[in-house]
């Protein structure tokens, strides 16, 4: 299960990129439309692609959030324990 949601996540990091070139006419509609599908097939499953990308993003979302909290905990408890660093006294700063 781990190594699927890994995937996922890896997907779901490279997908915008994906999606950007599906948009982009010189790079996808100019070279698969006129060989392989027609306009209207190629519009539905670019909707479909970007649904699809969008229900991974969602799925793994929880899993991300869960990262990014545990990895500014980390943060945070690093600089209270360093209190001469600069990021600690810019937060002082800014607090």
């Amino acid at each position: 299960m781990r190594k699927i949601l890994k995937g996922m996540m890896f997907f779901n990091f490279l997908a915008p990129l994906l999606i950007m070139v599906l948009f982009i006419n010189p790079l996808a509609y100019n070279y698969i439309v006129p060989n392989y599908l027609s306009r209207e097939n190629f519009i539905s499953q670019k909707i479909f692609f970007v649904f699809i990308v969008c229900l991974m993003r969602m799925t793994t979302f929880r899993e991300e959030a869960q990262f990014n909290f545990n990895e500014s905990y980390k943060w945070i408890k690093h600089v209270a324990v360093n209190k001469d660093e600069r990021l600690f006294k810019y937060a002082q700063y800014r607090i």
